[in-house]
Formats: C-alpha cells, structure tokens, sequence
C-alpha cells in the first residue's frame, strides 16, 4: 500500500509543491517522520516470511491534494494506532503467530496514547487557527475510512 507522505499523495504534483505542502504540514505536526510507519510493515513482512507473490487488489486512496486532506487522512492512520493496541492482543491469543513482534500494530509501543493526544493537539490547535478548513478534514477522514473498508472488504473476499 502506497504511503501518503514518503510517496506523495498524487504523482502529478511538482517537487516545488511538494516540498512546500511537506514543509508546512512539518510545522503542524513536527514528529511527523516517526509517525510514518511503512518500514514497520515491512519488518512484519519479512518477519513473516513473505514474497511478493502475494494477490493483486485494487484499491484507491483518498483525494490528498493540501494540508487539509492531509491532516483529515492522518488523523484516521493516527487514530487507528489506537485500535491497533486491541488487534495486536488478540493476535498474540494465536500459538501460531504469539512470537510475532507485530511492528506496525506496535509502531509507538506503550507512547500510543501520548503520541494520539498530541497528535489530536496539534489538529485542534489547527483547526482553531483554520475555522474554514474543517469540512474539508472531515470529508478527508470519511473517504479515507471508505478507501480503507473498501481494502478490507476485498482481502475478505479472497
């Protein structure tokens, strides 16, 4: 799954507005290079023994053209790590997979709760800051739910 911000949300933007939505979204959550989390995935995936041979599914990511989609989209990745917490005990309830560290659903260890309150701080002070900008955040955080539901339905369905 393509990542948001080491990727870039759309292939067609230039490096110049590249670098300037990174810039400003780095001066609204600064933390935000330890809140990525694609090397984790890829830690569990060679934990796991896993190939590339895995199926092909289609799936679409939300619409991330500025801050305020950005900041609606994090806010459902950040949001998840809490739920995370949940999935990884009963993971470890599995004799199979109870020696398995489960990096991504571990990405902040025991800071889980201090890392989403300071994440949710940050959005807030945003959203003071940008009255106008939180329709757009919401609507962001909804199609990002809906992206993700549809991903998980289609794995459900293999």
């Amino acid at each position: 799954m393509p990542t948001l911000l080491q990727d870039g949300c759309t292939s067609s933007q230039n490096l110049k507005n590249e670098y300037l939505r990174l810039t400003e979204i780095h001066k609204i959550i600064p933390d935000l290079a330890e809140r990525l989390k694609t090397s984790l995935l890829q830690k569990d995936i060679q934990e796991l023994n896993i190939n590339n041979a895995s199926p092909t599914i289609n799936y679409t990511i939300p619409e991330c053209t500025n801050i305020n989609q950005l900041l609606g989209i994090l806010y459902v990745l950040e949001g998840s790590t809490l739920g995370a917490q949940f999935i990884t005990k009963q993971l470890k309830t599995n004799k199979n997979l109870s020696n398995l560290s489960f990096h991504f659903y571990n990405g902040y260890t025991k800071f889980t709760i201090e890392k989403w309150e300071t994440f949710k701080n940050w959005q807030n002070k945003y959203g003071q800051q940008h009255l106008n900008s939180n329709k757009e955040i919401i609507t962001a955080a909804n199609s990002c739910f809906t992206c993700l539901m549809k991903l998980i339905n289609s794995y459900t369905k293999l």
